[in-house]
């Protein structure tokens, strides 16, 4: 019965992270654009 109850609890916690990494790559890649736009405005 144990077994039962926590596999939902891995399969609710692995998309929780993906999402959380995506988010944090979509925002590092934004931070990346920013810099370059703002670089290319400054030369």
């Amino acid at each position: 019965m144990k077994w039962e109850l926590e596999q939902p609890k891995d399969e609710y916690y692995v998309p929780v992270i993906t999402i959380k990494w995506l988010l944090i790559l979509h925002g590092i890649l934004i931070a990346v654009l920013a810099l370059m736009t703002y670089g290319a405005w400054y030369l």
